[in-house]
């Protein structure tokens, strides 16, 4: 194992946070936005595509079914990063896809109240899950080992984002603290 990125100490517990060594991307879950990506080295969408023509008319095929559509840029510089927003730097830095917020798929997620809202819902959902993406991209996956003092040991692995991690390693302080009184 790694040096821990953090250590934390509790009630005689300690609890290591690493960087996950074998992540799993989020588009292996359960997501609502399908990511659309067209480049020549990369293939880190639910679709992939060969070139940007293919893209274009799954734009066009989205608008007729009344999807919400995000363009999704993505900078690559020794590393890559993806978000909703393009990125400062024009030379490494472009659209590389589009975001797909199924308009049937969020109204049976989130009900027909959301109507009046829906774009900000997609646009919240399609964030997520874009921020989601890029902390597996980033390798900002990470995972957690607490030592209990014996040769027994738990541990839990890939939380997408350091402050999801942390906040789950507190959660988990708050868990112990309750078994203890």
């Amino acid at each position: 194992m790694n040096t821990p990125e953090k250590s934390f100490e509790h009630n005689g517990h300690s609890i290591n946070m690493y960087r996950d060594p074998d992540p799993i991307s989020s588009r292996e879950w359960d997501n609502i936005c399908v990511i659309h990506v067209a480049h020549k080295q990369y293939s880190f969408g639910d679709v992939n595509h060969g070139n940007h023509g293919s893209i274009d008319k799954e734009y066009r095929d989205a608008l007729k079914r009344k999807d919400i559509v995000f363009p999704l840029f993505m900078y690559d510089h020794s590393a890559i990063t993806v978000s909703l927003t393009p990125f400062q730097c024009d030379w490494d830095s472009g659209q590389v896809g589009i975001v797909v917020v199924p308009y049937r798929v969020l109204i049976k997620e989130f009900g027909d109240s959301i109507l009046s809202g829906i774009e900000k819902k997609a646009r919240e959902v399609a964030e997520n899950e874009v921020k989601e993406l890029d902390t597996f991209l980033t390798g900002e996956v990470y995972g957690y080992i607490i030592d209990e003092g014996t040769e027994h040991e738990e541990g839990f692995w890939g939380i997408h984002g350091e402050e999801e991690c942390i906040d789950d390693i507190k959660d988990v302080m708050e868990h112990i603290d309750c078994m203890v009184t």
